[in-house]
């Protein structure tokens, strides 16, 4: 390293250490909910593919739906909370020896901060595009997964609808 073996280059090398993991930690939390963001989007788009599905918008607009959608985005605000002072916490207790730091929550902020001004459009769309993608596969892997059951219980249920109108027959015919 070009450490000098003076006190005060090494002071300073693990500030500028520190600044530099806030900056990181601040990014990574901006991306971090940048996801949680491209959640609701995708979640939004597959309730609007439903809807034209179903050829209905009843699936977007019901109260239940609403009040649904309210619960997870605050489960996710929780979450990202949580998240948010570990992070914090971690930095905390692992480059500041437990000590309370203005600076990490400075870099923190300064690190969301040149997260959104300079890439915020761009990663929340390739993380949009990116989620819609492992939603569609994992939507397809499902449906192939449940096939062979969803044509047993189809033939179950048809079977059960001609032994219930069989007996409705017998019931009138006698």
């Amino acid at each position: 390293m070009f450490l000098v073996s003076s006190g005060v280059s090494v002071v300073i090398y693990e500030q500028v250490r520190l600044c530099l993991i806030s900056l990181i930690a601040g990014v990574l939390l901006a991306v971090l909910y940048d996801l949680f963001r491209a959640l609701r989007r995708v979640r939004c788009l597959n309730c609007q593919t439903a809807a034209k599905r179903d050829k209905t918008m009843e699936v977007c607009t019901s109260k239940q739906a609403q009040r649904k959608e309210c619960f997870i985005v605050g489960a996710e605000d929780v979450i990202y909370c949580f998240l948010y002072v570990v992070v914090t916490y971690s930095i905390f207790y692992h480059f500041c020896n437990g000590r309370l730091s203005g600076y990490v929550i400075l870099g923190e902020l300064l690190g969301s901060i040149i997260y959104y001004v300079l890439i915020r459009n761009w990663g929340r769309c390739l993380l949009t595009c990116v989620l819609w993608q492992i939603c569609t596969i994992i939507v397809l892997i499902f449906r192939i997964i449940t096939l062979p059951f969803r044509i047993l219980c189809g033939k179950i249920i048809k079977f059960l609808k001609s032994l219930v109108k069989s007996v409705k027959m017998v019931i009138i015919n006698n």
